[in-house]
């Protein structure tokens, strides 16, 4: 009698158990479904790209499985960065270093900032608004990802990076890196092959040649995979290239509940404009963001790039401007006076040559100060041993009086609106700016969502022409995003730099925002069309441009 009273308990908690378990897998797949996918919480994880051939119909939901493997992959990757950031991000090799000597500060600060490293979560404002306003669109101006140097300028070994993105895909706790990885392994294969291809691989293929990723030269691609693992100069490292990914999927994850893109249009070519500069890694950082911004394969519903082939995208006619290729020289012509005037520059060169060649005869001339940051950041940025003469190794206080330097310089030439730099700013960026103002005003639909994919000669100056004052050396992966957003007939707009709201910092929003922050669009376009001319004693873009005197 006893032993049946327990087989009946058991019995009676195992039915709890079952309703229990049934009752949790109905509320998972309900609020799945109600919520749609992706949310804004749920971390793009895509599979293989799937495209359909004429046997297959494609599925219109995820299996709750599969959404539920995909995201528990992408939390454990979150919970092993957010293991790593439990302490300050510092380069490896001198962490201790920066711990233990608060006189380098300065230079940990700007590490920080300057390498952007992608353990390091990316945050910021965008899509925060006062419920009650549509958003119109959105315009983004980015930097491209961590590079190699430019050029080596005779200074010896560079930093040892690794550009193969396979291998190094396969080292990180990064799946998202891990799959553009894999994804442009099997893309590079299949541009490649000219016969054989299945009707899916066909498709593909035609996907592909009519998408963003059209924009790359997948031979270049393949040098990325399979060649030699040593960067080249000026190329785009897998911390680029994480960057981006990272930020795009930050960017998906805020504007999805504003609706951004619609996941069920057969594509996005009517919405988006694409531009990039004609550097590879301008095309590569934009094709990384958008990889993170897009869910699935929906990258391929992107159109092809524009290259430009000036910095500030001007074309045809607005890039005839004379005054500011004048004004342009006057500013270099100043960088390097102030440079050859400057005591403490020459005393800050003389112990930097002294480290690296000592007595060597006939030791090469210092490159300028920008490349020389250039070169070390390099090292610093990727937690390496900073490069060495034949007895001495540079020090850390060395690079941080160059970073004084460059940052200082840069505010000094900005210092005032009426400055030779700021005026070359105001004309340089006018195109752009122009181009961006009327998107809105004319309410664009090919332009709800603009990217820019340029250079830090490129968001410095259009930090200028804004009337923003951060005009330190642009971290690597900087964005300068202008929202426009709709109330009651009246359009809006907020600009924000790295993640940060600055429309109150704008010098034509100054002290002329709504109630609740927002800038009124006629601000943008009162000064697009005539403030801006106002410093050059002009009334339009072409007299400023074409004045005999600046």
């Amino acid at each position: 009698m006893m032993g049946g009273k327990i087989v009946w308990r058991y019995l009676s908690l195992a039915v709890v158990a079952c309703f229990i378990i049934s009752f949790y897998s109905w509320y998972a797949l309900s609020s799945t479904q109600t919520r749609g996918n992706p949310t804004p919480h749920t971390v793009k994880m895509p599979n293989k790209l799937f495209v359909p051939t004429d046997n297959t119909v494609p599925k219109k939901e995820e299996s709750l499985d599969n959404l539920q493997r995909r995201v528990h992959a992408k939390e454990e990757v979150i919970e092993m960065i957010s293991g790593e950031n439990n302490e300050e991000w510092l380069p490896k090799y001198y962490a201790n270093m920066f711990n233990n000597n608060t006189l380098i500060s300065y230079l940990k600060e700007r590490l920080l900032g300057y390498c952007n490293p992608p353990e390091v979560p990316t945050t910021g404002k965008e899509g925060l608004v006062v419920p009650g306003y549509s958003l119109e669109s959105v315009h983004i101006l980015i930097r491209h990802g961590d590079r190699t140097p430019l050029e080596s300028n005779g200074m010896g070994s560079s930093a040892d990076i690794n550009c193969n993105l396979m291998i190094v895909s396969e080292t990180l706790p990064d799946k998202m890196f891990e799959l553009l990885a894999t994804d442009f392994n099997e893309w590079k294969e299949l541009l490649r092959k000219e016969d054989e291809l299945m009707l899916s691989d066909m498709k593909l293929k035609s996907s592909l040649q009519k998408s963003a990723v059209s924009t790359l030269n997948m031979n270049y691609v393949s040098a990325l995979l399979t060649d030699s693992n040593k960067c080249r100069t000026s190329q785009l490292t897998p911390s680029g290239w994480r960057q981006h990914l990272a930020i795009g999927d930050f960017l998906r994850k805020v504007y999805t509940p504003h609706k951004l893109f619609n996941p069920q249009a057969i594509d996005h070519k009517d919405i988006m404009n694409l531009q990039t500069t004609s550097f590879s890694r301008t095309m590569q950082s934009a094709i990384a963001l958008l990889y993170g911004l897009l869910p699935e394969d929906q990258i391929l519903k992107t159109p092809p790039m524009k290259i430009a082939r000036a910095l500030n995208f001007c074309y045809g006619a607005s890039c005839n401007c004379p005054a500011a290729q004048q004004l342009l020289n006057t500013v270099s012509s100043e960088k390097a006076k102030h440079k050859t005037d400057n005591s403490y520059t020459r005393e800050i060169s003389k112990g930097i040559k002294k480290v690296l060649y000592d007595k060597t005869p006939n030791s090469p001339k210092l490159p300028h100060f920008f490349a020389l940051l250039d070169h070390f950041t390099s090292f610093l940025c990727h937690g390496e041993k900073l490069p060495c003469g034949p007895t001495k190794c540079i020090e850390l206080d060395q690079v941080q009086q160059v970073f004084q330097y460059v940052d200082k310089l840069e505010q000094d030439l900005k210092a005032h609106e009426d400055t030779t730099s700021m005026k070359h700013a105001r004309l340089f960026m006018y195109p752009l700016l122009k181009d961006i103002a009327d998107a809105i005003a004319r309410n664009k639909t090919d332009h709800r969502f603009s990217l820019y994919s340029g250079h830090d000669l490129t968001i410095t100056p259009f930090l200028a022409i804004l009337g923003l004052s951060d005009f330190r050396w642009p971290n690597y992966a900087s964005r300068i995003v202008i929202e426009a957003w709709s109330k009651a007939k009246m359009v809006f707009i907020r600009v924000l730099y790295n993640g940060d709201d600055m429309t109150s910092n704008v010098s034509f929003c100054r002290n002329k925002l709504n109630q609740d922050g927002l800038c009124p669009l006629n601000k943008l376009l009162d000064f697009v069309n005539k403030q801006n001319f106002v410093l050059f004693e002009s009334k339009s873009y072409k007299k400023a441009c074409f004045a005999t005197q600046m």
